[in-house]
C-alpha cells in the first residue's frame, strides 16, 4: 500500500465514512471523447443521471470523482429509488441501454457494476482521492435520497443486531 502524509490519511478516512454511509446500488465508469472537458465531462454525467432516473422513474443519487488522465473520466457510485422501493437493482437488465447513452453522449466508452462490496468505494478513495492530487470529486447529487437510504441502512444495521 502507497504511505499517506497525515492530511491525505485523515481526508481519506473522513471520505470513506462519508461514502460508506449510503448503501450503493451501481459503480459506474465513464470515459470522454478527445477533447471533452472535465467541466463538459460533469454536465454530461448529470444528463446522463437525469436519463437513467426518468428512464427508470426512480429518484438517483450520486457521488464521485473525475480523474483528468488520459482521456478524462470518471468514477460515480450511484444509488436509486422510488417511492415503492423499487432500486437500480430492479432494473439492471437496462445496464446496457444506459452504458450506450453515456457512449452516445462522450462519445466513449462506459461500465456499469452492480455493487457487492466495499470494494467500490475503496477504489474511489483509496486509488483515487487520496492518491492523486488532479481528481475532482463529482459534486454530490441527491443529497435527500442519501441521507433516507443512510437512515434505512442504519435500521437494517440495527435490527441485525
Amino acid at each position: 500500500m502507497k504511505e499517506l502524509c497525515f492530511l491525505d490519511r485523515a481526508y481519506g478516512v473522513a471520505a470513506t465514512e462519508l461514502y460508506s454511509q449510503v448503501p450503493w446500488q451501481w459503480f459506474f465508469t465513464g470515459s470522454a471523447g478527445y477533447g471533452i472537458t472535465v467541466d463538459t465531462l460533469e454536465a454530461i454525467f448529470k444528463k446522463w443521471r437525469s436519463k437513467v432516473a426518468i428512464t427508470g422513474s426512480l429518484q438517483v443519487a450520486t457521488m464521485g470523482v473525475i480523474v483528468p488522465k488520459g482521456h478524462n473520466h470518471l468514477h460515480a457510485m450511484l444509488a436509486g429509488q422510488d417511492a415503492t422501493g423499487r432500486t437500480l437493482e430492479d432494473i439492471a437488465e437496462w445496464i446496457p441501454e444506459f452504458e450506450n447513452d453515456w457512449k452516445r453522449l462522450a462519445k466513449n466508452s462506459a461500465k456499469i457494476v452492480p455493487v457487492r462490496d466495499a470494494g467500490a468505494v475503496s477504489y474511489i478513495v483509496d486509488d483515487n482521492l487520496t492518491y492523486k492530487a488532479n481528481v475532482r470529486e463529482l459534486i454530490p447529487i441527491n443529497t435527500k435520497l442519501m441521507r433516507k437510504l443512510s437512515a434505512k441502512l442504519r435500521r437494517t444495521e440495527q435490527n441485525v443486531q
